[in-house]
């Protein structure tokens, strides 16, 4: 009869544990019964399994919207991408509206008059002169030259003395051409009136100044009869009003503490990512390419720097060398722009710790045009635009790392309670209890794992590893990437005042706390970074394993 209560209870307690098994396995149990009054069950009973496949879970656990991705060899990676455009117009200085050429023609010789002719009145009087002046082709940069300046539209406006004079003023602009011919107009005042319009549409105009002056001339003469000018002056004026197309010469050397910063790259990467002390990227490659259609050198020092909050943090990237670069200017034949390329690459190394993580990367430019000195430059547009410094930066984040400790958790079912729910004085009548760890680790880390009982308002309720459980790291290559995983079975023996503490305070989860750490000896800057591919997992099966002695009055 005793052997019939025996069998009942077994078939009972291992259908009840089995509830909460995991699927891929069965309670197992054997008996120790044959001439013994108190008899025993060994069970094994599967709690589960984590998995933790490292590209799904970085994938899931990182705050971005980029993709992470994998080359050629398995290793993944995540790329961050930033366009930006220099405009000459808007950036270099030199917007064609300064590029403002006056011609004041101020003679004082305008002919003799009388000695006895009364001043101020000199009405009736003619007066008649002719000259020519050279007019230096300048822009507003400082010891900046215009050698050669093509017009697609704008105005030449000459300022006549038609409020005071009648008569005729003939004007010769040399090396302003329409096609072959040079510009030269005569101009008649009358009772205020001038006619021609001594405003001239520009488009198609082409000037030129002399080569080594870097002038161009105006030439002149007039006949004027005064209407009661009280000055003995008269002024002629011609000022420029341009829409540039293309532009020659040498346009200054310019220093600009920054050209353009650009719009920040969200960089939120580890927001998520719970940081207990040092997380380290290395090789990362930043690359720079420029494409310059600007006829004009530069000098560049740029610096990245990663913000919190839009404010800077200091020394979180580093570059193996100064972000400093000079960039080619475009060239051109007759009229046609073939840009400068210029390409920069930089390693980069990402550090992290504390409290402090990045959620953005500026990319801050300063510099100089014309470096070296005076040097043929040019400017040309191309459909009516602007031509531009184009550039592309691109991020390459490897995820090769290094960290003291990046902590994660994972939980299991463990409703202690649960399992022995059809007979609760069970848990009085087990001989000893442990759980067995079944350990595939496939990282490239050494693993600190924490096995913590929770209740099920998530309370601990004992931390059953102190110290924690050191596992070691897969086996890697000379590069840091995995070659072979590390497999460890390990026995947690749990004690009476333990297993009375999950029935008491109802214990329903195990919470598996692995903390994620380089391997190595000596300082942290001292370890090797490892590589990730998108094949690498840590598997952890738990099973329950116990020894009930049956008494008696559990079937009474």
């Amino acid at each position: 009869m005793k052997t019939k209560r025996c069998a009942w209870f077994a078939v009972v307690l291992g259908s009840c544990m089995a509830l909460v098994s995991c699927k891929e396995s069965d309670v197992v149990y054997s008996t120790d019964t044959e001439g013994k009054e108190f008899r025993s069950i060994e069970l094994a009973i599967p709690v589960g399994t984590v998995t933790v496949p490292l590209y799904e879970t970085i994938k899931n656990k990182l705050n971005t919207t980029d993709d992470i991705h994998t080359d050629e060899h398995g290793v993944m990676y995540i790329e961050y991408a930033q366009s930006d455009s220099i405009s000459w117009t808007e950036e270099i200085g030199l917007d064609e509206e300064k590029l403002h050429m006056e011609a004041m023609l101020d003679p004082t010789d305008l002919g003799s008059l009388p000695d006895d002719f009364p001043i101020p009145d000199v009405t009736g009087y003619t007066f008649t002169h002719s000259g020519e002046q050279s007019v230096p082709l300048v822009t507003s940069e400082e010891n900046s030259y215009v050698t050669r300046v093509s017009f697609s539209g704008g105005n030449l406006e000459f300022d006549l003395p038609s409020e005071y004079f009648d008569g005729q003023i003939n004007i010769s602009i040399l090396g302003l051409r329409k096609g072959e011919a040079s510009f030269s107009e005569e101009y008649i005042l009358s009772n205020g009136n001038v006619s021609p319009s001594p405003v001239v549409d520009l488009s198609d105009y082409e000037l030129s100044s002399d080569d080594v002056t870097h002038e161009f001339g105006i030439k002149y003469d007039f006949a004027l009869n005064s209407r009661g000018n009280t000055s003995n002056d008269i002024t002629i004026s011609a000022d420029f009003v341009p829409v540039v197309s293309s532009l020659f010469g040498y346009f200054g050397s310019t220093n600009k503490d920054q050209i353009t910063a650009g719009d920040t790259i969200a960089f939120d990467l580890f927001k998520d990512f719970q940081i207990n002390n040092r997380f380290s990227f290395e090789d990362i490659l930043l690359t720079i390419d420029v494409s310059n259609k600007l006829g004009i050198p530069m000098a560049i020092k740029g610096k990245l720097e990663m913000l919190a909050g839009k404010q800077e943090v200091p020394d979180m990237i580093k570059l193996n060398e100064a972000l400093d670069f000079d960039i080619i200017a475009a060239t051109q034949t007759n009229g046609t722009v073939t840009a400068g390329k210029t390409r920069v690459e930089r390693k980069a190394t990402i550090n992290l710790g504390g409290s402090e993580k990045p959620d953005a990367l500026a990319f801050v430019v300063g510099g100089s045009i014309n470096p070296a000195g005076p040097t043929p430059n040019f400017l040309i547009k191309e459909d009516g635009k602007d031509n531009l410094v184009k550039v592309d930066l691109k991020l390459h984040v490897p995820f090769k790392f290094k960290t003291d400790n990046y902590v994660r958790n994972d939980t299991v079912s463990f409703d202690f309670n649960d399992m022995i729910k059809e007979k609760p004085e069970i848990s009085e009548c087990l001989d000893e209890a442990s759980l067995g760890l079944s350990i595939d680790n496939g990282l490239p880390f050494k693993v600190l794992l924490e096995i913590i009982a929770i209740d099920g308002k998530g309370n601990d309720v004992e931390n059953l590893t102190e110290p924690a459980l050191e596992i070691k790291s897969a086996e890697t290559d000379a590069t840091g990437k995995v070659v072979a995983q590390q497999h460890s079975e390990l026995t947690l023996k749990l004690t009476q005042a333990q297993i009375k503490k999950f029935k008491d305070q109802e214990v329903k989860h195990l919470i598996l706390r692995s903390g994620l750490s380089t391997s190595g000896e000596g300082s942290f800057d001292s370890k090797k970074a490892v590589v990730l591919d998108n094949t690498e997992s840590l598997k952890i099966g738990v099973s329950l394993r116990s020894q009930v002695h049956i008494i008696p009055k559990l079937f009474d």
